[in-house]
């Protein structure tokens, strides 16, 4: 049996209708199905605005731009085993990436924030890595409104993740969502921004849309360029969203599958946060041991192909941010980036296929034992 790393598996039959509305509308951008999908994420996340934008890159580097004001040139803390579009947003606003190593569950460690030196940083982005939210992430947003920071959330592998009941996007100044083709709601290409404040979603109105309010103005209000989510896009994004506790559940049945396959090892170890309800995006296992690469290899002769590790290597040893590494060593996170990988784990996986990769974990971890 062959099992993919990842599948998009889309319900055509349900999706077809919501895009054929919108396709004879004869008005397919900016459109009320624009507005019901930010409706829907607001109601999400808690937030009271919600701006859809045509990536989570988009969303993230809007975000930054909004709340950097003033202060170009000054630092942004973001994890060292984030994605590289973190730190390449924070270029792209002007701003230079302050490299922070994490916790065991790969997310910022708070501690070595609030060690920082406050001088000339701006804000921070906390990555919600695999779905999981930072356990201490209450400790983290009471951090930066202490010291008059700004706090983005880059939820983009967690939509519909909780901690202790709040969802991802209700602690920050903002957060960003993806809604790139693996995400947990897809539509292919686009993003979301949901902030408590109305003066950034104003901004990102505006910095969406050639720095207009909407499409029918005429006169720009700030120099921007054009990242809209058409209609089209938002009508598959709002179906999926719909759809939301459904896809967390079919990836949950799936995660307590794989958890019956590893037990009690004390080897590989699932990825948890205490508290955190994941919309499991990823089933994490650390390898205490190490053998990465040789537990890849060996499900992969069975037929089955991991997606490898999260990040495989720290943003600050990949050559495009080498410049701003600035002597950055953050030796959990280098150790997280090398000993994990990530097992297949997808909305339509089905139970033919997950009770296949549950034997063949069982088979490795009893020949490796």
């Amino acid at each position: 049996m062959q099992v993919a790393a990842y599948e998009v598996q889309l319900n055509a039959a349900q999706i077809l209708p919501g895009v054929m509305d919108v396709l004879t509308s004869g008005w397919i951008t900016e459109g009320q199905v624009g507005e019901k999908l930010e409706t829907a994420w607001k109601a999400l996340t808690g937030q009271p605005h919600a701006v859809a934008v045509s990536s989570g890159q988009n969303a993230l580097e809007i975000a930054l731009r909004g709340l950097v004001r003033g202060r170009q040139g000054w630092k942004v803390i973001v994890p060292a085993n984030a994605f590289s579009g973190d730190a390449a947003a924070v270029l792209r606003a002007a701003c230079l990436p302050l490299f922070v190593d994490v916790d065991g569950t790969m997310q910022l460690d708070v501690e070595e924030v609030a060690a920082c030196d406050e001088r000339e940083i701006a804000g921070v982005i906390a990555v919600h890595i695999g779905g999981w939210i930072n356990q201490r992430m209450g400790k983290l947003a009471a951090l930066c409104r202490a010291r008059r920071w700004f706090l983005i959330e880059d939820a983009c592998h967690a939509h519909g993740s909780r901690l202790d009941g709040s969802p991802a996007g209700s602690w920050g100044d903002a957060a960003v969502f993806s809604f790139y083709a693996t995400k947990v709601v897809t539509c292919g290409e686009g993003g979301m921004m949901v902030t408590p404040h109305e003066e950034l979603a104003q901004y990102a109105r505006r910095a969406r849309n050639n720095g207009r309010d909407s499409v029918r103005d005429r006169e720009a209000q700030l120099v921007a360029g054009d990242c809209r989510l058409s209609d089209i896009l938002a009508s598959i994004a709002l179906h999926q969203t719909r759809m939301l506790p459904m896809l967390i559940a079919e990836r949950e049945f799936y995660a307590k599958l794989y958890d019956q396959a590893i037990g009690e090892s004390e080897e590989w170890v699932p990825l948890r946060v205490p508290g955190c309800d994941p919309n499991w995006y990823k089933y994490i296992l650390l390898l205490q041991q190490g053998g990465g690469s040789e537990l890849v290899s060996r499900l992969a002769r069975e037929g089955i192909a991991c997606s490898g590790r999260v990040y495989e290597s720290a943003v600050y040893d990949q050559p495009a941010f080498v410049p701003w590494q600035g002597g950055a060593k953050c030796p959990h996170a280098e150790w997280l980036c090398e000993n994990h990988v990530a097992l297949p784990l997808f909305n339509g996986l089905g139970l033919e296929r997950a009770l296949y990769v549950q034997r063949s974990l069982w088979a490795v971890h009893e020949a490796s034992a």
